[in-house]
């Protein structure tokens, strides 16, 4: 019982490793910024591009529907460009703001994702020098109500207006954000 429960909890392990890993799928300009077709969802999305790899083509982060968003934020996806107009999927997380920081010759983001009025998580993503990407690990911050001098000051120095990442709308009368 004991071999077999090591077994299956391996077996899931390996399986969840193989998935992190699997083929990377294309996926067309058109295609991500296709309406949002569940009628149950708001068509409301944002998306901006910003060349964040040094590479010269801008790399897509776009939300699900504000529907699917809650006090914490939105959920992006974070997409490599590839040219032509093609993006590879590269990353998934929940924000609520944006900031971007110049870190050499690629760009560094910064998210905020709300957990209450006094707290939430800090967490930011780049390319490293090698073109890897690599995502931090959450930092609970206390910015709000309640929280400490030093807290609010990370806030306002990684989010300040000159750092805060600008999204443009995208909905169903704007399909392809023009």
């Amino acid at each position: 019982m004991k071999k077999t429960k090591m077994f299956l909890t391996a077996v899931l392990f390996l399986g969840s490793l193989s998935a992190c890993y699997a083929e990377e799928e294309e996926y067309t300009r058109q295609v991500l910024f296709a309406p949002v077709t569940d009628s149950t969802l708001s068509s409301e999305r944002y998306f901006t591009e910003l060349d964040l790899n040094g590479d010269g083509i801008d790399e897509l982060i776009i939300s699900e529907s504000v529907s699917l968003g809650g006090t914490g934020g939105l959920i992006y996806h974070l997409y490599i460009g590839i040219g032509q107009d093609r993006f590879l999927f590269l990353d998934s997380f929940l924000s609520g703001i944006m900031a971007v920081e110049i870190r050499g010759e690629t760009k560094q983001i910064w998210s905020y994702s709300h957990s209450s009025a006094a707290s939430g998580t800090v967490q930011y993503f780049y390319f490293d020098c090698e073109g890897a990407f690599q995502r931090s690990l959450s930092i609970m911050i206390y910015p709000g109500i309640g929280g400490s001098l030093v807290d609010k000051m990370i806030y306002q120095a990684i989010f300040s207006d000159d750092k805060r990442l600008q999204f443009t709308k995208l909905g169903a009368s704007n399909p392809m954000g023009d």
